[in-house]
């Protein structure tokens, strides 16, 4: 077995919750499954395509291979194996590098001022967790020098939002100023799940299934009545929000403290 095959069995239960996942909701809503896979799921980034249907962007015709097949497919068993089949063949996941510092990223401000961050397990020692306490000094490092950045680079930033099932651990939240993460709120009305935001919780550090997180989002799919789909999640994404003066106006101290 190569490594894109052995990659690929590794994300099979992961795979295999974002297809029930997307077919449910498919079912439910009228919606075919090459859609669903777009919109419901995170297998397109995770696939090395990056955002789905970006404006001015062509549209891979290896992807579009792949909903082909999807969608001549009734089984969830037959879409399953072609999804792990595909990724191993594919086998160039990718995560976004640009604007990105250690763990953290961001997108460059839009016109209102405001800069979206992200958090990618980078972090090269396997054998802790990213957010382990030994690595709280690490984190707030690349953080002040993404905040640093952002302020020389991009003088027309003015605020800074998250969105992520991560502000609902207190390991996660520790990195940034109380400003920031005692804003967060729960986000509804999702029409799209096509990011980590959500699947991130799935996955440990190693990129294994966590396995009771799993098992009760597949109960939860199982007994979905078709209502706020977003609850269906063990951590629901969150949604933060503060000015960016609250990340780099006398809060260095704060960053740079373990």
């Amino acid at each position: 077995m190569n490594n894109g095959t052995m990659r690929a069995e590794q994300y099979r239960g992961y795979f295999d919750l974002q297809l029930r996942f997307a077919a449910k909701l498919c079912t439910v809503r009228g919606e075919d499954m090459s859609y669903g896979i777009e919109t419901y799921t995170n297998l397109h980034r995770r696939f090395g395509f990056g955002v789905p249907r970006r404006p001015g962007v062509e549209v891979n015709a290896r992807w579009l291979s792949f909903l082909d097949k999807i969608n001549s497919y009734t089984h969830h068993a037959q879409r399953l194996d072609w999804a792990v089949a595909f990724f191993a063949e594919q086998c160039i996941e990718s995560l976004p590098r640009e604007n990105s510092f250690g763990c953290f990223g961001f997108m460059p401000p839009d016109d209102s001022g405001m800069v979206r961050i992200h958090f990618h397990n980078r972090d090269s020692d396997g054998g802790i967790g990213p957010l382990h306490h030994t690595k709280v000094g690490r984190r707030k490092l690349e953080l002040a020098r993404m905040w640093a950045y952002i302020r020389e680079q991009f003088p027309a930033a003015k605020v800074v939002r998250g969105t992520s099932w991560l502000y609902h651990l207190d390991a996660y939240c520790r990195l940034f100023p109380a400003t920031y993460t005692s804003s967060k709120v729960l986000v509804t009305h999702r029409l799209r799940f096509n990011g980590s935001s959500s699947w991130g919780q799935f996955l440990d550090h190693r990129g294994e299934l966590k396995l009771p997180l799993a098992e009760l989002f597949t109960d939860a799919i199982e007994k979905w009545d078709g209502h706020a789909p977003w609850l269906l999640f063990p951590y629901p994404a969150l949604r933060t929000f503060a000015p960016l003066s609250c990340f780099t106006e006398g809060n260095s101290n704060e960053q740079l403290q373990p």
